[in-house]
């Protein structure tokens, strides 16, 4: 066996035992060390048995036989043992037996760092909560902070559990105990770790997950936990669950971000009202940034939702993070070929598990600008947006909806309805002070839009390039932009150096060229300050061609094909509220 891959294999090991990781996290870290250069294995599984639910799968097993099968025999009341496969590469050494034992020890190794099979609670067969766990703990907050994304703590409490154990006595709280502990593995063990804080306390961490995905899973643990049997002999049996994530407490450790977690969300914003309990609240200290926004037009989400394509699906969408989670919701339910009344289900489902009643605060024109507001207030045009928001995303490489169907949302008195075409597609109850028509367009697709202009730059989905006249705090659609190009038209004499409206029109001409799918021009601001630049805007039919490629120093094909792109092409607005309607 290569010396340098059994260096590196020690390197996994030594992640596993100083970082938290869950088993899609495990699972990583194993792919990448299969697939090393120097190693001997070309494919390696774990499954993890249990006596009740599906098994926790690691690696991945290839259709032919392995060439090595070993069980690792555990502790643990519901897991008892677990089922190791090797394949090895066609060379001389992997087929020695000593390269076979070593392959199998360092994988046993890293299993077991992984596992703790030493510190699991025996009423629970889960990970306890130790000191090891939490120097992991605080290990995979580091890590997740070194590589700029979050860990989420949620903080998971059974509700009524002293009238379990005064009705079922020691023995069947226990029970409770257990099953609980197989009900939370089973939905959270590829997504994160569960840990048993001790009694009937549970601890998940999410290594990699923002406030906002925290809630989609708190979501997916409430529904569930309704047709759970938890062997509790007719006590109603619930869960409550509080959310801290790093996002919200930048410079918090661990154990700051369990208590948080416990202490400020489920204690003081879920248990004590009748309301809230048996949901999940999200603690952050910044909870009222968001909120001193004032610009929450709401036609504005129409721009929002069409210009911000481009994030990254791990990314939040809104500076809201519960309109985040509905986003999440819709996203896991509808893959594949499955209907869009999947996606508006899985919203529904979410929001009815959250119990925000929707009122008038409209938050989903707000993009997301570092900070995630997680006030339990958003309005019936809020998570109709969320839901269009994956329609766009769905429409953008496939059809999904026919190319003349428009979205439209109506706001009543009391309920938010999405129509595409002429169907509603979701509707939700809401209290609304008046009746609002929002028209999203018809979704467009990527590829409909050529970029052979482009090639070497990633497609922008952004329509409209921005031109704002000076400074007008345009903070919006500055974030929304293809581009944002300020218009100064301040004369220059002397030196050979161009006018400032020279200057924007090539940046304008320019900009045309790298973002193909650009389909509007906005100019905000006072036309007076700018009147350079704005007549040539206005009088694009004019343009002497060769005049312009000279003054702008662009080859004048590009400045013809600005020129045909340009035409009826620009709007004139005075500020941004105009602008974005």
């Amino acid at each position: 066996m290569s010396k340098l891959w059994n260096v590196q294999f020690g390197e996994l090991i030594t992640r596993l035992e100083t970082c938290m990781n869950s088993a899609d996290g495990f699972n990583s870290l194993l792919s990448q060390a299969v697939k090393l250069p120097n190693s001997p294995l070309s494919s390696a599984a774990l499954t993890i048995e249990t006596t009740c639910g599906k098994p926790i799968e690691i690696g991945s097993a290839p259709n032919d036989y392995p060439n090595h099968v070993t069980t690792i025999h555990l502790s643990g009341f519901r897991h008892t043992h677990a089922r190791l496969q090797l394949w090895f590469r066609a060379t001389e050494e992997a087929g020695n037996q000593s390269t076979v034992e070593k392959a199998v020890g360092l994988i046993r190794q890293a299993f077991d760092a992984w596992w703790t099979p030493d510190a699991r609670s025996p009423k629970s067969d889960l990970p306890m909560w130790t000191d090891a766990t939490k120097r992991r703990g605080r290990g995979a907050l580091e890590l997740q902070r070194q590589s700029g994304n979050s860990l989420s703590v949620i903080f998971c409490d059974l509700d009524n559990f002293k009238v379990v154990n005064n009705t079922l006595g020691q023995t069947g709280g226990d029970r409770v105990i257990a099953r609980m502990a197989e009900f939370l593995e089973g939905i959270v063990a590829d997504e994160g770790v569960v840990v048993h804080h001790g009694g009937d306390e549970f601890v998940i961490v999410t290594p990699g997950g923002a406030d906002f995905d925290a809630a989609e899973l708190a979501s997916r643990i409430i529904i569930s936990a309704k047709s759970f049997d938890f062997e509790a002999q007719g006590v109603a049996v619930g869960l409550s669950l509080g959310i801290a994530s790093s996002s919200g407490y930048p410079n918090a450790t661990f154990e700051e971000l369990v208590r948080l977690s416990d202490e400020e969300a489920l204690k003081k914003l879920v248990k004590t009202d009748i309301e809230t309990k048996g949901s999940v609240r999200i603690c952050s200290s910044h909870v009222d940034t968001v909120g001193a926004v004032s610009f929450t037009n709401p036609q504005l989400a129409t721009v929002f939702i069409r210009c911000s394509l481009a994030t990254n699906a791990s990314k939040p969408v809104f500076s809201n993070a519960w309109l985040n989670a509905l986003i999440v919701a819709a996203r896991r339910a509808w893959i594949g070929d499955k209907p869009l009344e999947e996606a508006a289900k899985a919203v529904t489902t979410a929001l009815a598990a959250f119990r925000i009643p929707l009122d008038n605060t409209t938050r989903s024109c707000l993009p997301y600008n570092g900070s995630s507001c997680v006030e339990p207030h958003i309005s019936g045009v809020d998570v109709a947006t969320a839901l269009a928001r994956v329609v766009f995303e769905k429409c953008l490489c496939g059809g999904v909806i026919a190319d003349e169907e428009a979205m439209l949302i109506k706001q009543g008195l009391d309920k938010t309805q999405l129509y595409v075409g002429n169907q509603i597609v979701f509707e939700v109850n809401s209290t609304a002070s008046e009746i609002v028509d929002i028209s999203l367009g018809a979704p467009w697709r990527v590829g409909d839009k050529k970029q052979e202009q482009a090639s070497d730059v990633s497609l922008n989905y952004s329509p409209f390039i921005l031109m704002e006249i000076g400074r007008n705090n345009l903070s919006i659609l500055c974030d929304l932009a293809a581009d944002h190009i300020v218009i100064d038209d301040r004369p220059v004499r002397g030196g050979g150096l161009p006018d400032f409206w020279e200057l924007s029109l090539s940046r304008l001409v320019s900009s045309l060229g790298r973002f193909p799918n650009v389909e509007q021009i906005l100019v905000v601001g006072d036309q007076n300050i700018a009147s350079e630049t704005v007549d040539k805007l206005h009088g694009v039919d004019q343009w002497d061609i060769d005049y312009i490629s000279y003054k702008t120093a662009v080859h004048k094909d590009i400045v013809k094909e600005a020129q045909s792109r340009l035409r009826e092409k620009t709007g004139f607005f005075t500020d941004e509220a105009t602008a974005a309607a």
